[in-house]
Order: C-alpha cells, then structure tokens, then sequence
C-alpha cells in the first residue's frame, strides 16, 4: 500500500508505458501547420541581415496567404536600428495574422523572468509561452494551457496553433503518436522574398496554413519526444496542436484500473477452484496490462498504470514465494526425498482412499546414527533405505518425515500378504549399509493403515500412531485395525485442530522466573508453551510439540510464541530495564533462514530490543546440517539476539555441540542441579559448568532449582542465574508481573498459581 502510493516513485514506469504506446503505431499530422527551421543562431543581435531577411520572409508568406504565422523566436536584444525597424514594420502589417512567442525563466529565489521580443519589434502583436516542463525522462508529456506572469495571462503556443478547438484544461496531456516526418518543413533559406511570392511553387503550399517559424535543434534549443532526438523545440508545441486538434483522448486514473485488477484478481480466486485453471486464469490477468497498451494507444488513451502493473508484480511474486513454500513443504531438500505433507496429498487425490493402504516405517537408534555419520551423510543413509524399499517395485514413491520416519503407499490387499512383505523388508536390513566406507546397521519397524478410512489425514494419523506402538523385538510389524485406532487427537489429521487451538488462544505461553541470585531480582524468564484444550484441559507440551512438528505447524506454533512472549516482556521490562526474555527454538527450525524472517517479523513488529531476547535451542541432536545451523545462528547474533544451548550435559546437547556453534548461554540441565545437594558427581559436573562459564564469559542458568538447599549450594558455587520450582512455577502474565513486584530473591516452596 506504502508503494503503489508513492505515485512520484511510479511514474517512470507510466512514462515507459506512455513511450511505448507513441511507438506501436504513429499517425501522420493533419498537415495544417507548416514548420519553418531557422539557424539556431538566428535571434543572435550580431546579426542583422538575419531580421532583415525575416522581415523579407513575413511579408513574402503575407502574400502568400498564409493563414497565421508564428514566431517562435525571441528577439530581446536590439541589432541595428534599421534592421529592427523593418521587422518591426512587417511584423505590424501582418496585424492580428501573427503572433509573437515569450520565454519564461525560472531563477532560484526569484519570481519568472519573462523574456519578451523588443517592443520595437512586437508593437501590439499576441504574445504567446512556448516554454514547457521537461520531466526527469527528457520529454515534455504534459502543456500547460495558459501561464500568468506580472498579471498577465500568457496563452500557450499549442493552444493558438490547434485554432478552433474546445478550450482545453489548465493543464493536459501530449500525445506522440504522430510521425514526425509527417510534418512539412521547409529550410528558413529556401524561402523566397515577396518578389518572387507569385512565382513560387513553394510560397503557395503555406497558403491557408498556419506557418511557425522556429531554430533548429541544438543543444540549446531542443525538444525529446519518445524514441526521437535532435527535433527543434517548436515540435513539442506541434505534437500538443495535432493532439487538440485530433481530440483528448479519455483519462484513466491509477486508482480505476487498480480496482479493476484487483476485483479480476479475487473474482479468479473465487471463481476457479481448479488449482491449474485458476494458474491460467492468473497469467491471463497478469499479461492484460500489457496486451491493452496497443489498445490504449489506438484509443488515444493516456491510463496510469503502473500502480496496476506493481500491483500485479507484487501478485505474482506473492503468488511466487506461496509455491516456492509449497514446494519446500512438500520436498525434503536435505533428505531427497517428498514429505509426508506430499503423501498426504496425494492419497487425497486418489479417487477412493478407501483401497489403499497407507506404510510408514521407523528408523530406531536414527538420532545415534546420523551423530555417528555426520550431517553431512544423512541425506545418503535415509536415501539408501528407502531404495531397499523399492527391491519389489522400482517405481514406488518413497516419503520422508525428518529421516526419520519413511511411507509410502500400495494398493489394500490381504493384512498377511502386507505382513509378509514387510517382514521381509526387515530381513534385508539385516545387511547393513555402507554409508562412505562405513557399515552401518539399521533398526526398523512398519506400521500400516489397510482400514476403509477415506479420509486421508486420518488414514495417515491412524498408521503413524500405530507405528508408536512398534518395537523392534517383539511387534515389528503393526497393523491399524480400525481408522480411529490410535490416539488422533495427536496425529497428523489434527493438524487443524492445532491452527484452532493457536488462533483462540488455547496454546500460550506461561513464564519461568529466572533470578539473579547475586542481587535478588527478577533478570528474566523462560517462555514455555501450554494448551489448555476446553474438552481434554491441560495437555502435556512435550506431547504436542511433538505433533505439531508432525503435522508441519512447528513453524507456525514458535512463531506464536515468540510474538506472544515479546509482547509479554515489553510489560516485564517496565519493573527492570535488563529484563531478558528467552523462548525455546526447536533445532529443526535451522535448518534455513526462516528462522532468523520469522525473529526479525517478531521484533519488528513488536518493537522489541533484540539485545533483550534468548532463543533457547531444544533438541540439538536434531541437527541435520552444523554448517547451515551456524550460518543460521550466525546471522541470529547480527540481529542482535543472544543464543543458549538447553539442557546442557545430556542427549547431544554436548561440548561438541558447545564447541561448534556460536552460543552466549548454557543451560544446565535439572538432571544435575537436582542432585548436587545428593550427589558429588552432580555438584562437581555442575561446578565445572559454572567455573567454564565465568572463564569464556559465557552466561550460566541452572535449571530445576527445586528446594532452598539447592539455591543455596548454587550461590556458593557462583551461579548467578537460576531458575526452578523453588522459586516460582511458570507463571501466566498477570501472576509474572505480580511476582516481579514483590522482588522476591527465593521461596522454599514454589508459588501457588491456582
């Protein structure tokens, strides 16, 4: 909206379309007016043989009928006093048959400098502005109709030479669709003196005719009119007379023909359903502008379209970067392979879902496996396994969720034939691979939908659940025996459920208090996700988070978050100014540069101090790609955003991870602050931890501060910064702020949120 009303950004595109339209197909003049080209040096006061030689000329075209003569030169310098006389004399025996052209300069500061023929010259001829704005682009596109100076209405040159025509407004259009060799012209010197005047075959095709004499182009005096150059600076006047005489044409506002595409744009959206009927539709609409510009110009339109032509850019690169999202959703680039999102479409497409049987398959031990082998090697390891998939069908589709989980699907047949092939499938994974010289087993286990659901995301959601049931030494190979088999709240089919619960606030952030045990105050807080579902109540997080990076919402629920916690923290800042806020980020979210969109969306629009916010990173087993995590965190650290490894100490949140990506913050994980009251191992692990934190200037949080005795050994240990349930419960916005107020160092017992 901010753009298409900048119209001064837009009209040099306007002007494109408008050079254009001169171009297509040029019409010749009316032939009324005849252009006499003098030297460009003609008015120059040194030379009075010229004025003599017009004066000549004047009463030459007197005699030979010309209608109206007009000249547009401007001789404001006196020459001899003779030659100024006699011109003087010829200009005055034309009487009301000529008219006298005036310069108006523009000084900085001052008020228009008119430049006006010596009076000896003029005597009361009309007086009439040739002068025109050149724009940016080097051409005149719009005259003035009439100017004012000292008082005095000036009319334009174009409007006397168009003659009798229908008054036009202060201010209007030119149009260049003429040929400019249409125009006659004839050479000042080829014209003979009044002796001759009877004789000349020249003399008598100015009878009837307005004649204008004007210089030649020089760099001086010139006019541009659309793909033409070197044109004396009376052909702009002759170009604005041809386009009154021929009529203005209609005007068409920005605004209309933006309406215009904009109700074509949503008719289309509403009127095909059809994804590649409504694509056709779309580039028709999109190619309309262009088509209609030879339209326009046969019309003699002159339409402002260019907001219409950013607008339908605009379009078609949303429309662009919607598929380019799409598409990314529906391919696993790391992996190779199509997603489940894809699978998921194309059973719905299938005209009866009912007959096919929806495979998935588990990789066990996967996050073990692709730490051993590398980020780099796990596009191999998953691809490997799913050609050992196809050994009965070279041709199957093989989708992917994270490499992790693997589908595909066959026509429905007999449970035990499925079985049997399945099984089977496992007894060649008793073969390992050979992934870059290295033998690697693999774990795997099948889950299958063979039920009559038609619907597809519940078919999908029933065999994945089923999947969750599998183990690799006593059920390998499960059957869903109905499609409600499973707990679906949790599969793919709620997927909606979970947009619902997102858009009515059902998932919300709750705050963990973080404490500065040197000072006593509230330093920040941990952003942690809930859903309080109206029918099943409070749902476990890990459980649902889960699901929503399985129904592809992973995005859309941090984003949630993150925007939810910003707006919260704005508040907490007020009762301390170095009030940091930190919000959990799945790992699998950097997987490109999404992210670091979604962070700088975030805190643009809430304003939030980047410097204020920590993005915890989850799960950093889950890392396909070091290299593109880096560059990710990388760019996060530009925005300003401080970075922290979770759970510090187990799973792969590990020194190496530590060691290879950029992080400000360590997290200690409760597994070992809730023990260093009762464990020497613990307290000295955790020890360590805050000791490495203080030599690499690293920030130490230790999580699950449970008791007073736990607070108290992490303050003798040199823990600043500590969180837990002995001193609060995560904490709604209201209760949060409440807490800060109190100023409350630690509780021997976790704050009542009821």
């Amino acid at each position: 909206a901010l753009v298409l009303g900048l119209s001064t950004l837009l009209d040099p595109l306007d002007r494109f379309v408008w050079l254009v339209e001169s171009r297509i197909q040029p019409q010749p003049v009316s032939g009324d007016i005849v252009f006499v080209e003098t030297r460009s040096d003609f008015a120059a006061a040194s030379r009075p043989q010229d004025r003599i030689k017009l004066a000549e000329a004047i009463e030459a075209l007197k005699v030979a009928g010309a209608k109206h003569v007009y000249l547009d030169l401007v001789l404001e310098n006196p020459s001899t006093a003779a030659a100024d006389e006699q011109l003087g004399k010829a200009v005055r025996a034309l009487g009301p048959d000529i008219s006298l052209s005036t310069r108006m300069r523009n000084l900085p500061g001052r008020p228009p400098v008119l430049s006006r023929t010596r009076p000896v010259i003029r005597g009361n001829a009309e007086e009439l502005f040739s002068e025109n704005f050149i724009d940016f682009s080097g051409v005149s596109w719009f005259m003035d109709s009439r100017r004012f100076s000292e008082g005095e209405a000036y009319e334009a040159l174009a409007v006397s030479l168009a003659g009798e025509v229908e008054q036009p407004p202060l201010s209007f259009p030119i149009d260049y669709n003429f040929d400019p060799s249409s125009i006659p012209s004839v050479k000042f010197a080829d014209v003979p003196p009044a002796s001759e005047a009877s004789s000349s075959r020249l003399l008598r095709e100015f009878a009837g005719k307005d004649v204008l004499i004007g210089a030649e182009w020089s760099t001086e005096s010139s006019a541009a009119a659309p793909g033409q150059i070197l044109l004396p600076r009376s052909f702009t006047a002759i170009y604005a007379a041809e386009t009154l005489k021929r009529g203005l044409g209609p005007w068409v506002p920005g605004e209309a023909l933006l309406a215009l595409y904009l109700i074509a744009i949503l008719g289309t959206a509403w009127y095909f359903r059809n994804p590649h009927t409504r694509k056709v539709a779309n580039i028709f609409v999109a190619v309309t502008p262009i088509l209609m510009i030879p339209a326009f110009s046969m019309l003699h339109i002159l339409p402002l379209i260019a907001p219409s032509l950013v607008f339908l850019a605009l379009y078609a690169i949303q429309r662009h970067l919607a598929h380019r999202k799409q598409q990314q959703k529906m391919h696993d680039d790391v992996i190779g392979l199509p997603t489940f999102a894809a699978m998921q479409v194309a059973l719905a497409r299938n005209p009866n879902p009912a007959a096919v049987a929806v495979v998935m398959a588990k990789i066990h031990r996967f996050d073990e496996v692709t730490t051993t082998l590398g980020s780099g090697a796990l596009g191999e390891y998953v691809r490997q396994i799913a050609s050992r998939f196809r050994i009965a069908d070279k041709e199957l589709v093989v989708y992917s969720n994270g490499g992790k989980y693997l589908g595909w699907l066959v026509d429905a047949a007999d449970p035990a034939m499925l079985e049997s092939h399945l099984r089977g499938l496992r007894a060649i994974f008793a073969h390992p691979l050979l992934i870059r010289g290295s033998a690697v087993d693999v774990g795997i286990t099948f889950a299958c939908d063979n039920t009559g659901e038609r619907d597809a995301a519940r078919k999908m959601a029933g065999a994945s659940s089923t999947l969750e049931r599998t183990t690799e030494a006593h059920e390998p190979v499960l059957f869903a025996e109905t499609a409600t088999e499973g707990d679906m709240w949790w599969s793919i089919s709620l997927q909606a459920k979970i947009d619902e619960a997102l858009a009515n606030g059902h998932i919300f952030p709750v705050f963990q208090p973080q404490i500065d045990l040197a000072t006593g105050k509230v330093m920040g807080a941990e952003a942690l996700v809930r859903w309080n579902d109206p029918e099943r109540g409070s749902v476990s997080p890990s459980y649902f988070v889960e699901q929503c990076e399985h129904a592809g919402r992973m995005d859309h629920l941090t984003q949630h978050v993150l925007e939810r916690s910003l707006e919260a923290a704005k508040l907490f800042l007020r009762a301390n100014s170095e009030f940091t806020m930190s919000v959990n980020i799945s790992a699998t979210l950097l997987r490109d540069f999404r992210l670091t969109d979604m962070v700088e969306r975030a805190l643009a629009e809430s304003g939030y101090d980047p410097r204020k916010l920590v993005l915890e990173i989850t799960e950093t087993s889950r890392i396909a790609d070091y290299e593109v995590a880096r560059s990710v965190m990388e760019r996060l650290r530009l925005i300003g955003v401080r970075l922290s490894i979770d759970d510090f100490g187990v799973g792969a949140a590990s020194l190496e991870t530590l060691l290879r990506l950029p992080f400000d913050e360590l997290k200690i994980d409760r597994a070992f602050t809730a023990q260093i009251t009762r464990s020497a191992k613990a307290k000295a692990i955790a020890q360590m931890l805050i000791t490495f934190g203080i030599d690499t200037g690293i920030t130490i949080v230790a999580e699950g501060a449970e008791n007073e005795e736990i607070l108290a050994v992490l303050r003798d240990s040199g823990c600043h910064m500590v969180q837990g349930y002995g001193i609060s419960h995560p904490l709604d916005e209201k209760k949060f702020s409440q807490f800060q107020q109190a100023e409350l160092v630690t509780r021997p017992a976790a704050i009542d949120v009821g």
